[in-house]
């Protein structure tokens, strides 16, 4: 459930962790996986940041896909019909 078991890069220095949301596998090269993230910390349970990470080497390892400032949590990706280098996220908080 949660991705703090893999290393995550970019994680805000105020949060613990991550929790996965949501994954998606790109449509055409099955190695590439996108997660949805929120941010969580053990000592303040209210959770307003999220992120999107990317792993090129079917999840073996993160990279922090960078988006123009800060996201809310990331609960569905999709990418665009007949452009998989276009994602959308839903992103909300609970």
């Amino acid at each position: 459930e949660a991705t703090a078991n893999q290393p995550l890069d970019g994680l805000p220095s105020y949060y613990d962790g991550a929790k996965q949301l949501f994954i998606a596998v790109h449509p055409q090269t099955r190695t590439i996986v996108y997660v949805g993230v929120s941010f969580f910390s053990k000592s303040d349970q209210i959770v307003n940041d999220g992120a999107l990470y990317r792993s090129g080497d079917e999840g073996g390892s993160w990279t922090r896909v960078a988006v123009t400032g800060p996201i809310s949590p990331v609960y569905r990706i999709v990418f665009a019909p007949g452009h998989s280098e276009i994602i959308y996220l839903g992103t909300g908080n609970e």
